[in-house]
């Protein structure tokens, strides 16, 4: 009769590992769909806001910025500086997504500091919505003004190099901008709370 609780005991043991296995492998597989439609909605929110243009000289006024200050805050750091990889590879590979240069030229553009400021503001954003920034307008306001200051200082001083002119790359890539950073600053703390709802219907 021992032997046979024993080899009871092992069957039910076997049993339970083997759900075990198959419970976190399918918590895995979900974890990583999860983690996936948020990058993708991340990069479907830019794309579309990126089509919010207004040309007014080297650099246009667009929405992108918007969409990196959401981003950010919405999905953390580490998933905001994933979102905004992705982006960029999408739209150095050709894909429609930035406002005016598409594919590797957008790169060594007048745009391209903007650009590539994306993914430290948004991991600047993203780290302090994880410290509990973004939940009071004030510091959430704060956040986003921080995200535009390192927009602005990578994308313009690239602008000065491309056009081998600080006082021109002020006039084109800073001042004519200030207005809608205020815009877009109001809009995303206003926005935040729907950027929470949509990423929590993820989960």
């Amino acid at each position: 009769m021992k032997p046979q609780a024993a080899d009871s005991y092992s069957s039910s043991d076997a049993l339970i590992v083997d759900w075990t296995c198959r419970y976190r492998q399918r918590s895995t597989v979900a974890l990583v769909v999860t983690e996936a439609l948020m990058i993708a909605g991340g990069v479907m929110l830019l794309s579309l806001l990126a089509q919010i243009r207004i040309d007014i000289g080297w650099v246009p006024i667009t929405g992108q910025t918007l969409g990196v200050l959401l981003v950010g805050a919405a999905l953390g750091w580490d998933r905001g500086m994933a979102t905004i990889c992705c982006y960029l590879i999408l739209g150095f590979c050709g894909a429609p997504v930035f406002a005016k240069l598409v594919g590797p030229a957008a790169f060594f553009g007048p745009t391209a500091g903007f650009l590539f400021s994306f993914i430290p503001a948004s991991a600047a954003v993203g780290y302090l919505s994880d410290r509990g920034w973004d939940r009071k307008v004030s510091t959430a306001i704060w956040a986003f003004l921080i995200g535009h200051a390192i927009v602005f200082a990578i994308g313009v001083t690239w602008l000065a190099f491309w056009l081998n002119d600080s006082s021109a790359a002020i006039a084109a890539g800073f001042i004519p901008f200030l207005p809608g950073m205020v815009v877009k600053t109001m809009a995303a703390t206003a926005l935040l709370p729907l950027a929470w709802q949509l990423r929590n219907s993820l989960k």
